[in-house]
């Protein structure tokens, strides 16, 4: 399962910072609404569909589109705000909830205006340790090393990237 959070819904979440799991529910919700049974203005009722998973994915992958499009300069633009990934998230599913554990992260870091610019980076969990891979370098993370706060808890990471994908496994 893979899900893309909207730019315009990420802007007027920003001011407090938000969770990967308030963005997954959000996610849920606007589909909810757009796929309603009846028309909010009149009450007609309409033809709908209503997506259903016949299985959960092994691995759920949540991508945050860090730019929104500007029409006053008709350019992209970064959403540099920071987004608090989860450590565990549950989806739910029709024999109980599914639990999902953070496996991995990967981080944008630059200046740029898309992601076509910066660098990418990224935190893997291996076992009970997180590591970071940088390029050819490899690292033992150092925010779980420092034993502070799990990787993801800060709002930037100590490269000062951002988060733009965070990678779940069950």
């Amino acid at each position: 399962m893979h899900l893309s959070l909207h730019s315009a819904w990420l802007s007027r979440h920003s001011s407090k910072g938000t969770s990967s799991g308030r963005c997954r529910r959000a996610w849920t919700h606007m589909r909810e609404e757009e796929l309603g049974a009846a028309c909010k203005t009149c009450n007609n009722a309409r033809r709908c569909v209503t997506p259903q998973l016949l299985s959960h994915p092994t691995v759920l992958v949540i991508h945050l589109k860090r730019t929104k499009w500007n029409t006053a300069k008709m350019e992209a633009e970064r959403i540099t705000h920071a987004v608090e990934a989860n450590l565990m998230v549950r989806v739910p599913a029709a024999q109980g909830p599914l639990t999902y554990n953070l496996s991995g992260v990967i981080y944008h870091a630059g200046r740029g205006k898309d992601a076509t610019s910066g660098h990418y980076f990224t935190e893997i969990r291996v076992g009970d340790q997180w590591f970071m891979y940088d390029d050819e370098h490899i690292m033992l993370s150092p925010n779980w090393h420092h034993a502070i706060k799990p990787p993801m808890r800060r709002q930037r990471s100590y490269k000062g990237g951002l988060v733009a994908v965070a990678v779940y496994t069950r």
